[in-house]
Order: C-alpha cells, then structure tokens, then sequence
C-alpha cells in the first residue's frame, strides 16, 4: 500500500547533530512502500525490534524499480523494509530545493516518524550518495550500509554529464512519444531517444539489460498524455550546480559497508577503492560480471545473494531503543 507522510510533523530526535538536521530544512511529503516478512507470527517476533532496510534509489527513477527484492529481503532477514520516493521523484512531493544534504535530512525526518533509530541503507546510484553521507554525517542513525554503483570520491567529469544528458533530452522525448503507445513502449522510446545524445561508446555501457516501467517513472495526465513523474527542471539545476560545487565528503564509517557494482557499467567503481577504504575502512568491494549501471535490474538474482550474503555474515545488533 501507498504510503504519504507528512515529515514535518513529527518531532525532532535530540540526539541528531546541529550540522544534520539544518534549521532551514524544509521536509516535503515522501510517498514509500512498506514491507514485512510475510510469516504468521510477526507480530509477536523479537525481530519487529531489529532495524529495518531502507530502499533509495537512484536519479530520474523511483521505489518501483527495485521490483520484489524488499519483499525477498523482509522475508530472508525478518525485517521490515521502506522503499522511498525521493523528492522530486515519483510520489513525493516537488520542492525548488535540492541537494544532497537535504535528501539526508528527508531520510532523517523519514526515520524519526517511523521510528527507526536505526537503519540498513541500501542505495543505488543518487541513493548510493545519500546513503555514503548518511553514514559519515550521521553514523549513529546507520547500521550498515550497501552502496550500488556509486563512488565515495566525486566521479569523473564525464560521469556527471550522462545524467545531465539525461534530464535534458527525456521532457523532450515524453512530448514526441505516439499517443498509442503503452508504459513500456513509452518507456523504450525515452530509453532509446536518450541514449542516442550520449557520448560515443557511453550509449550501450549506460542502457540498462532490462527495461521496465520503472526505468523512466511515468504517469498520466488527464487528458491521457503521458508525463515523467520527476522534476526535471530541478533536476538539470540540481546537477549543473553539483558540478560547480563539488562537495568533499569527510569523516568514516567503521560499520559493515558493501559497495556493490556492475563489471560492464562505465562508472568502474572498483577505481575508487582507496578512496572507499579510507571513509569506510571496513568496506568490501563486489563487482557483478555483466551488470551495468542498474544491477539489481540487470542481474537481480546475483544481486540477491550477493547483499543477503553481507547481512546475514554481519549479524548486526538489535535497534537500539
């Protein structure tokens, strides 16, 4: 079921850092979906107690795209899980404002009012990067963390154009798409007129194995058209100011870190091992033959094991409460 919370109601944790939770936050209407293991006795299980998994994923998508694996992942660790809807993604609410910084604090706001001292984040992409600062700004509020195809370090200058690339030509491809088209003939039309602006050799590193309707989040107007269900617009501003203002992340994570990634994407993840190593110095790097970008799309059984395989090796304690 759909879920809309109004963050901004719930009470702010005193034990959250000055540094974290801004004065100027603004917190917007996330939309998630909740998960839990689907058993007889849950309700009365020590494990309703332990930290649940938190789902983000990356720019331009949203929580539809990790398909069943929150459900594999509540059943196998009998722990509830949230896949979450940025702002300006998908369900949630649109705000002029966005960073990093405040996705974080969306997470925060998110958390306190389920009532989650603690989490596992798994992240992909732009939801890898709020679950890399989580962990060095708030590393009191993470238990562990996986982190799919995204660097600790800032990524090379050709690797922040793709999705610029991205942002730019998919409004103009949802306005050109036939009006008979379906989701997923829609959704490989915006795929294919993307890819086409890409650099050269970037086009086929950067298409996803496997293309569904969440690849590119679509709604419908009431007139019947179809529109992306992101704010663009934010988005492009979002990207070319990140480009201007790298931020430095400092600080470390001593707790279980997973930093999974695709052997065939272009981000090469595995480049930025060192780097990885210092922030979290526990980390372990796990490379996915014939993934891309998207792995948990493009080899979702690999995956699977691969995190649970983490988890369940990394017992990690009860929340704390």
């Amino acid at each position: 079921m759909l879920n809309l919370l109004r963050l901004w109601k719930k009470e702010n944790k005193l034990f959250l850092s000055p540094e974290i939770r801004k004065q100027s936050h603004v917190p917007v209407r996330l939309a998630y979906n909740s998960y839990e293991p689907e058993c007889h006795d849950w309700c009365l299980s020590p494990y309703r107690r332990c930290s649940p998994i938190i789902f983000l994923h990356g720019l331009t998508s949203c929580k539809e795209t990790w398909g069943n694996i929150p459900q594999i992942f509540a059943n196998e660790l009998k722990r509830k899980a949230y896949t979450l809807d940025a702002r300006n993604h998908g369900d949630s609410g649109w705000s002029d404002i966005f960073t990093t910084d405040d996705l974080v604090n969306d997470l925060l706001f998110f958390m306190d009012a389920v009532n989650a001292d603690r989490a596992i984040l798994i992240g992909h992409s732009m939801g890898g990067t709020v679950a890399i600062q989580m962990a060095l700004e708030a590393p009191e509020r993470v238990e562990m963390i996986i982190v799919e195809e995204m660097f600790v370090s800032q990524p090379p200058d050709i690797l922040l154009e793709i999705p610029l690339l991205y942002v730019r030509r998919a409004p103009v491809a949802v306005k050109m798409i036939p009006r008979e088209a379906d989701d997923m003939e829609a959704v490989r039309f915006i795929m294919d007129y993307v890819n086409k602006g890409l650099p050269p050799g970037l086009s086929d590193l950067q298409n996803p194995s496997k293309v569904d309707k969440s690849t590119w989040a679509l709604r419908r107007t009431p007139e019947g058209h179809l529109a992306l269900k992101a704010n663009m617009c934010v988005l492009e501003k979002s990207l070319l100011l990140a480009m201007e203002t790298k931020k430095t992340l400092c600080g470390s994570f001593d707790g279980p870190a997973c930093f999974i990634y695709g052997k065939q994407s272009a981000f090469n993840v595995s480049l930025d091992e060192e780097n990885i190593k210092k922030c979290f110095p526990n980390a372990i790097l796990i490379g996915v033959e014939g993934a891309k970008h998207t792995v948990h799309s493009d080899k979702p059984r690999q995956f699977v094991e691969a995190v649970l395989n983490f988890l369940m090796g990394n017992k990690p304690p009860k929340n704390r409460l």
